[in-house]
């Protein structure tokens, strides 16, 4: 009776290894030693989007690294926690300055490579000199047929649509895009059928429509760019409509919500719809430049539009993706997180939403060494309003941001509840210390913070979603966040700023930023924070 006991619970203990090990997911490879070389590559990093969430939302990644041997190949080992049965991954290179992207055939306009990742998938990866992925192993089959349909694309006639584009003919240009869309859209899902026996049907779906949305994405992006500064009569609108046009074509309606709500980009192209329409309906003409400049975007039009005009799963992810995405409307946007906490129905979404309602409440507990070693937490800092300015070296925008707050630091300085501090990205700590010396960044009035050699993948900058800098935080009294992405200070106009050749440090032209209604915009923020919170000191102690 013993050994039969015995026996059954090690056959139990095999099939729950058997069963677990269904779910490992596995990715191995081989880089071509050039491109280490070249880029100076020190390990892969792959990025993992449960519930397929658009790349756009970095910070909605998990991520696992690995080192790089030093013949190329490396190893990674996922358990059935770290994917699910229908995620999408994202692979590149973490190297000695930066993370780059691993292939030479990067998708523009934010839509790095995504391939769709199931538990289970046991793949293999050779990254050759030029830059391609090719894949072998259980499930590659997916990996390929996203691999050919980001490497798809139909060259437009340049020469051609720069005299349409001196000549204003946008009319014409629109044409020529429109033909090449649709031979583009046609390659792509001849791509995708021929992979179609080997692919799941919940999959494929999603990867139809990652094909119309990696097509359309970029077209419409630069087209809508040109709106800002030509004079034409058509781009916004013509935008709008002639991307409305194909999201009514047959071969887009045919497929599921469900699918568009799964697929990577899908969403991203419907939320930009919304987006031109919304830019089109307000747009002005200015009256000195005689062109139309876009509307700006009313995140309470916005909202209704979205839960107005689409439905369940695909309706969530698009009233995320409005918190998410548009980080420059956050101030105005709070006022609704509550109302999202209601209408979003979809678990994975609402729990989203419910994060980043306690992410504005409290803010992220970091905790950095500055220049001399000393570590600085949030919790060293109750009671004083922090002013965090984020940027790496080499970044023009940066110096230019850290001229434009001189005046504002030069007016909080002497405040003993107001703290400056700068954070800086760079993966290189030598190379922050040379900057900082520099002084084209910070300056000696502020805290100068370092990620540690983490640089854009330490969780501080990602819990806001930074992706790209600089970057200004400001955290209150009780480590809630008064803003991630507040009014930026900026010079009244460009020629009002200048950059030493030899130092790169920027002037200060401090009346030009005062002047400025985005700086006013800052101030009035800090003012209004300050103030508020003095009367709430008050009061508490008059109780």
């Amino acid at each position: 009776m013993k050994n039969l006991l015995k026996f059954v619970i090690l056959v139990i203990t095999i099939l729950n290894s058997c069963l677990a090990q269904q779910y490992v997911t596995f990715l191995s490879g081989q880089v071509d030693t050039s491109i280490i070389n070249k880029l100076g590559a020190i390990s892969v990093v792959l990025e993992v989007y449960k519930e397929s969430y658009s790349k756009i939302q970095g910070k909605l990644a998990q991520t696992f690294e690995t080192g790089l041997n030093k013949n190329g190949s490396f190893s990674l080992r996922l358990t059935a926690q770290d994917v699910d049965a229908f995620s999408y991954g994202y692979i590149s290179l973490s190297c000695k300055d930066s993370y780059r992207h691993i292939s030479g055939e990067y998708v523009r306009y934010y839509m790095s490579e995504l391939s769709p990742m199931e538990a289970g998938d046991s793949v293999h990866l050779n990254v050759n000199k030029t830059g391609q992925l090719f894949f072998t192993g259980k499930g590659a089959e997916k990996y390929n047929c996203m691999a050919e349909i980001y490497r798809y694309k139909i060259q437009t006639n340049e020469q051609m649509e720069r005299k349409l584009f001196d000549k204003n003919d946008y009319h014409q240009i629109y044409q020529l895009e429109s033909i090449k869309m649709d031979e583009e859209i046609t390659g792509k899902i001849r791509i995708l059928e021929s992979y179609k026996t080997s692919i799941k049907p919940e999959i494929f779906q999603a990867m139809y429509y990652d094909a119309i949305a990696t097509t359309l994405m970029p077209t419409f992006h630069p087209m809508s760019f040109h709106s800002d500064f030509v004079n034409a009569k058509y781009t916004i609108k013509e935008d709008s409509i002639l991307l409305e046009q194909y999201l009514k074509k047959d071969y887009i309606l045919e497929k599921s919500d469900h699918a568009k709500a799964q697929s990577a980009y899908f969403a991203d192209l419907l939320f930009k719809l919304e987006r031109l329409k919304f830019e089109v309906k307000a747009r002005i003409k200015d009256p000195v430049k005689e062109y139309y400049e876009p509307g700006k975007i009313n995140f309470k039009t916005l909202y209704q539009r979205l839960s107005s005009n689409y439905s369940g799963e695909l309706r969530d992810k698009l009233i995320t993706m409005a918190f998410l995405s548009l980080p420059k409307m956050e101030l105005e946007s709070r006022a609704f997180v509550a109302r999202a906490e209601q209408d979003v129905k979809s678990p994975y979404y609402k729990k989203i939403i419910q994060n980043y309602a306690q992410q504005l409440n409290k803010a992220y507990p970091f905790a950095l060494p500055d220049d001399q070693g000393v570590v600085h937490k949030l919790a060293d800092y109750k009671g004083k309003l922090l002013i965090m300015d984020f940027w790496f070296t080499g970044c023009v925008w940066c110096g230019v941001l850290h001229s434009a707050m001189h005046p504002i630091l030069e007016r909080y300085k002497h405040n003993p509840n107001v703290v400056f501090f700068t954070v800086n990205v760079d993966k290189d700590e030598n190379e922050w210390r040379k900057s900082l010396l520099d002084q084209a960044y910070s300056s000696p009035d502020y805290i100068n913070l370092f990620t540690a050699g983490q640089g854009i993948k330490h969780p501080f900058p990602t819990e806001y979603g930074y992706n790209g800098f600089p970057q200004l935080l400001i955290i209150g009294k009780d480590g809630e966040v008064v803003s991630y992405n507040p009014p930026r200070p900026l010079h009244m106009e460009h020629g009002d700023i200048q950059q030493n050749k030899k130092t790169y440090k920027w002037t200060y032209n401090d009346a030009s930023v005062l002047k400025n209604t985005s700086t006013q915009s800052f101030i009035k923020l800090i003012d209004d924070y300050l103030q508020n919170h003095l009367m709430n000191t008050f009061m508490s102690n008059v109780e």
